[in-house]
């Protein structure tokens, strides 16, 4: 199953480069292609729900506990 915004969603300007940058993120530290594409949509799903370019982008303790709850 794979994650979905956490909240309203109030900017989908960059939810490609998001999901794309933790996929690149994640395939390196080896992750399985499943959980790299599961951080790339938890990336995406969190940063839509902020507005802005660079602000949007979560910090990596949020991505997990994102993904852990």
């Amino acid at each position: 199953m794979f994650p979905r915004a956490p909240g309203l969603v109030v900017d989908t300007a960059r939810v490609g480069d998001a999901c794309n940058g933790g996929l690149a993120t994640a395939l390196p530290e080896g992750c399985p292609i499943e959980e790299a594409l599961r951080f790339g949509i938890a990336v995406a799903g969190i940063s839509v729900t902020r507005q802005g370019e660079a602000v949007g982008m979560p910090a990596l303790a949020a991505i997990h506990a994102f993904l852990d709850s």
